[in-house]
């Protein structure tokens, strides 16, 4: 029998108090609804805030004093790019921005439609060109890297926190914020004059005109043990993270039965980002699709998993909102007052 842990960022919303009939209005997911109304539930102080702080506690990562998070440093080491303990890396991923008096629209990763190879011809043509003390890795056509001696003193966002947000929000902060401004200003005006961008537009595509930075931290030191015996995920960060604390990492599409071929004491993980991001930006088809793919791909499955023996323990994380745990005991909690899936969404 084997200890599950699901993460899914975005599940329970936010969603406006007034859609929540809405947007659940004839969803059929009777596991989730078994989990949230069997389970016991974490006390509101202990519930992880972010999807970060989740992905820490369950692999046993170090928060640094500032409480940054070091994304660029676990997704470089499952692009399979080589990172030492203690490296400093920050992101620098190729996007569209379209600055506009009501906020800014940013485009990043595979919407882009950017290939390996062009990706590799722009960052040619910037290291080349850009007056900077460092240089750019492309591991992907959309995940670039910059290794630097030092950690910088920045603030910095994800692409996916700043759709709508002021442009000045846009900018690195912090005691190092003024020569890394200088920097992209100079990286967007070159970008600006590459051939490239005009044979995008010709083709309907969106033009490469700024690079998003973000991300930065150092590699911890890797735990003596693994907390995780094996990771499902397609997360590049969390396969990462699965990658540094030396546990075996999967794709989601292996996650057929993640509680057969663990020992009693293992704990096994599934990742899944595919809620993340679609509530806060109004996708309620798509919150619903994905939802719908959860209660047939994980939850159905790991609450019969449960009924049958197979697994001593399962976890469900909903960063920002709550954690539940079933145990075998759960099935027998039947006096429960059972609310419907509406009244367990997160308010915006």
């Amino acid at each position: 029998m084997t200890r599950v842990v699901v993460v899914v960022p975005g599940l329970l919303g936010p969603w406006a108090k007034e859609f929540r009939e809405y947007v659940t209005e004839a969803l059929d997911a009777p596991a989730l609804a078994w989990w949230l109304n069997r389970g016991s539930h974490a006390r509101a102080g202990s519930i992880a805030l972010t999807f970060e702080h989740t992905l820490s506690q369950l692999f046993g990562v170090p928060i640094s004093d500032r409480g940054d998070f070091p994304h660029a440093a676990f997704s470089a080491l499952a692009d399979e790019l080589t990172a030492a303990t203690g490296e400093a890396l920050v992101r620098l991923d190729p996007v569209f921005l379209n600055a506009t008096p009501h906020g800014a629209e940013v485009v990043a990763g595979d919407a882009l439609g950017l290939s390996f190879n062009d990706a590799r011809e722009l960052v040619d043509f910037l290291n080349a060109e850009l007056d900077a003390p460092w240089v750019i890795e492309p591991a992907h056509a959309t995940r670039w890297y910059v290794r630097l001696p030092a950690l910088p003193a920045l603030q910095t966002v994800q692409p996916t926190a700043m759709v709508g947000a002021h442009s000045d929000s846009l900018l690195p902060q912090g005691e190092d914020g003024r020569p890394w401004r200088r920097w992209l200003t100079e990286l967007q005006m070159l970008l600006h004059t590459h051939p490239m961008n005009d044979l995008r537009e010709q083709a309907s595509l969106r033009p490469i005109n700024s690079a998003w930075l973000w991300g930065q931290g150092c590699l911890p030191e890797a735990p003596a043990g693994a907390n995780v015996a094996l990771t499902y995920a397609d997360s590049q960060v969390a396969r990462g993270l699965a990658k540094w604390q030396g546990g075996e990492v999967r794709a989601l599409s292996e996650a057929t039965d993640a509680t057969t071929e663990m020992s009693p004491t293992d704990t096994v993980a599934l990742i899944y980002d595919s809620c993340a991001g679609l509530a806060e930006s109004g996708d309620v088809e798509g919150w619903r699709d994905a939802l719908m793919l959860l209660e047939r791909d994980c939850f159905a499955p790991l609450v019969e998993a449960l009924r049958a023996g197979r697994a001593t323990q399962l976890e469900l994380h909903a960063p920002c909102v709550t954690a539940v745990q079933l145990k075998p005991s759960s099935r027998y909690k039947f006096w429960r007052r059972e609310r419907t899936l509406s009244g367990w969404l997160r308010d915006v």
